[in-house]
């Protein structure tokens, strides 16, 4: 489950991933880099080297060989600059409707427990702004949020009802099949 880890003198929260089977012998880097495509090659070389990932609780190296059962434990750095003042599309006394920049993480949750966007603003809305829906870390969009426990239950039964319409858009380079 999720734990406390203390790593390089910083306190977070983060989720161990347990090496399966079939990845036994790779080396933690390459398996890093297929298995976790936030951060590329040079963020992962960069991540181990500033001590952000460990290995069965101690810290890792890059050409270390894995074990099935290892634990891995990965912290984001810090962000040094918290989520950006959002354009607000909406906001009553139930909603609150935001324009939710993309390379920010929605929750406070596993690894990703500090400089996240709810909490930003709740500083800025009160402490019961809640989420409706989720948009992933690198996601641009609409973000739909209750001011209180009653709107927050109507909004989840929305969307689980899908009396909500969603629509997206993609920028892609070259030709899509």
């Amino acid at each position: 489950g999720i734990r406390d880890y203390k790593v390089t003198g910083v306190q977070t929260c983060a989720l161990p991933i347990c090496v399966d089977a079939r990845h036994a012998g790779e080396a933690l880097r390459a398996w890093l880099v297929a298995r976790f495509r936030y951060l590329d090659a040079a963020g992962w070389s960069a991540a181990l080297a500033q001590q952000r990932v460990q290995r069965n609780g101690s810290v890792a190296h890059g050409d270390e060989r894995l074990v099935a059962g290892d634990s891995i434990v990965f912290t984001p750095a810090p962000s040094a600059t918290p989520p950006p003042e959002v354009p607000i599309l909406f906001a009553d006394e139930d909603l609150v409707v935001v324009d939710k920049p993309a390379h920010y993480v929605v929750h406070s949750v596993g690894a990703f427990a500090h400089n996240t966007f709810v909490p930003a603003l709740r500083e800025r809305f009160g402490a019961t702004l809640e989420p409706a829906h989720r948009l992933d870390r690198e996601t641009s969009g609409v973000l739909v949020l209750a001011r209180h426990a009653k709107a927050a239950r109507a909004l989840q039964r929305a969307f689980e009802l899908g009396a909500v319409r969603k629509e997206y858009e993609a920028v892609v380079r070259g030709v899509v099949s």
